[in-house]
């Protein structure tokens, strides 16, 4: 677990997270939310850790405080793949990201709507 959360903060502060969609390289890049949806369907599934590592990362780069537990990141990821199954999951993690940025400091699954 510590890799990965060293991993997401050395991808966060690589600036992928202002280049938008890319041009660029990283983990998540190559999976699509189709194939997410498919494939990760347990909590500890290395995709649904990499969207932890990577909302962690981010947390501690913008030096962000939220109120929400792991499920619930998953959750949204999840919503947003339904709505856009053929982004990247990083293209995921990263919207999910600009949600918290926006001022979102509290997910509540009834509450959530990603929008594209």
């Amino acid at each position: 677990m510590k890799k990965i959360a060293v991993f997401a903060v050395a991808l966060a502060l690589s600036g992928i997270a202002g280049a938008k969609d890319g041009p660029f390289t990283g983990y998540g890049t190559h999976i699509f939310c189709r194939d997410y949806l498919k494939q990760a369907t347990q909590l500890d599934h290395e995709y649904n850790l990499f969207i932890m590592g990577f909302v962690t990362g981010a947390n501690y780069l913008r030096a962000r405080q939220v109120s929400a537990n792991s499920e619930d990141f998953v959750y949204w990821v999840s919503e947003y793949c339904k709505k856009n199954p053929v982004d990247s999951l990083l293209q995921a993690a990263m919207r999910l990201d600009e949600y918290l940025g926006q001022g979102q400091r509290t997910i509540i699954k009834s509450a959530l709507a990603p929008q594209r």
